[in-house]
Formats: structure tokens, sequence, C-alpha cells
């Protein structure tokens, strides 16, 4: 397989390949509520405090003394869930980076997704509905943002500052949002950020809270190589070769459904 040829080379031969770890935040009252957050700061629940800490207690048992630079969104409930983490694991004090924010939905922000309003207090899930089938290229007429522009762009430059910071033969983790994330990620592996990409509907790129992906890359490489999810569950790795493939067929076919290690993700 590609993919095990790729990994093999990488980890064997290139002793000055670089990695990261991706993890999104624990659960949010925002998240349990079914909240738009963006912008807006929400507290860990309980159940995000025990999953940041349980992520903490992997993390010591498979990456000890591997993690070399932390880079964390600005949002409390980043650096709760970080702070969490520290709780079991011993990490390098932290570097907050602005870029590593969540997708901003200015206009729907702390508003329930099932019962959004427009400025006037009259529904506006006739627009969430045009969002959501449409993410490249929505605007709010308001304001003019553009959410999956401004976050395209913030995901290019914190890809790009990541490769440049990061020494060879070291690994990073940083933790971040759901949406960056994988907005991130595809940015990463060089796959487009358009309507097919972000919504995902295989769910392939899905960060469930505490969810943890790997990527690798050598120094001086544009985009990452290949990258596996790592906790809760890990997968089998992925090369960005396969990546490009599986986004190539058509839609409905059997590679654009296929998501963690071949199993579709439920939703």
């Amino acid at each position: 397989m590609l993919s095990v040829a790729l990994i093999a080379t990488a980890l064997a031969a290139d002793q000055s390949v670089c990695r990261l770890l991706l993890v999104r935040h624990g659960e949010t009252s925002y998240n349990r509520e079914g909240r738009i957050q963006g912008r807006l700061e929400s507290e860990l629940t309980k159940q995000g405090h025990e999953q940041a800490r349980a992520l903490g207690h992997w993390l010591a048992a498979v990456e000890a003394g591997s993690v070399d630079q932390v880079f964390v969104s600005p949002r409390r409930r980043t650096r709760q869930t970080l702070a969490n983490i520290e709780t079991g694991y011993s990490a390098p004090a932290a570097t907050v980076r602005a870029g590593l924010r969540e997708i901003e939905l200015t206009m729907w922000e702390g508003q329930l997704r099932s019962e959004l309003k427009d400025g006037d207090g009259n529904s506006d899930l006739d627009r969430w509905f045009q969002w959501k089938a449409h993410p490249d290229g929505f605007r709010f007429a308001e304001d003019g943002h553009s959410p999956l522009g401004d976050v395209s762009r913030r995901a290019a430059e914190e890809w790009a500052a990541l490769r440049t910071n990061t020494p060879a033969a070291s690994t990073s983790m940083v933790v971040a949002h759901g949406a960056f994330n994988r907005v991130f990620l595809l940015t990463a592996l060089g796959l487009p950020v358009d309507d097919a990409g972000f919504l995902d509907k295989a769910g392939h790129f899905h960060f469930e809270n505490c969810g943890a992906v790997e990527l690798l890359w050598r120094p001086g490489s544009t985009h990452a190589h290949a990258w596996r999810w790592r906790y809760p569950t890990e997968s089998l790795w992925m090369s960005r070769e396969e990546e490009l493939q599986r986004w190539s067929a058509e839609p409905g076919e059997e590679g654009q459904g296929a998501a963690r290690g071949g199993a579709k993700v439920e939703l």
C-alpha cells in the first residue's frame, strides 16, 4: 500500500521528518446546547473537562516527551482544554496564536442553530440553509464577512507559519477548533477548501471533541505527506496522493465516501 510505504520511508529513512498533533477542544456548553460559538467565549462542560484530561493521559502514555512546541487558539475553550491536558501530560509552554481561532459566523453567533434570527428578529433559517449548501462564496450582507474565505486565509497562514517555525525531527501540537481544524487539514494536504471540501459530507475530516489527528511532512515541503486519526481511535495512515485520488472521484462513488480507515462515519 502506498501510504504504508510512505510512512515507513518517512519514519525509518528520513530522520528529519516533522510531525503535528492537531487537536479540537473538549465539549462546551454551546456544543451541548447547539449554539453557534465562533468569536464568543464558552465554558467546557464537565464532559469536556473529562475528555481533555483523558486525552492528556493518553498523550502521557504514547507521546511522553515527544512534543517540542505547543500552539493554542486564544479562545477560553481551547485554553481550558490545554490546561486539562496538562494535568496528565507535561508539555512545553504554549504560544497563543490568534489565527487559530474558530470560523466566525458573525451574525449568528450565540444563537441556537434551530432558531436563527436576523437583525430584525425574523427567521434566518433560509440563509442558514444557503450557507450549509454553498459555504464557498457565502457572505453576510450586513457586514460583507465571508466565513469560509476568512478561515481559509487564516488556515493557510497558520500552516505556512508552522512549517517555517517547526525544526526538523520535531513534533508540534495545536489545540484549536472543529471547523478551523478541518480547513487546516485540507490546506495542509493541498486539497480544495470549497463547498465539497468544507461540508465533508462523508465525515472524513470531522473532528469530534478532543479528537486528534497526526500529520507528517519533510522540512521544506509545501504540503503534508500523510495523516491519520490518532485519538480517540487510530486509523490507517493516508497519504496525500491517496487523498487527491479520493477527491477526484465523482460524488457518490466509493472513493468519495471513504472515511477513517475506509469506514463511513455516521453524523
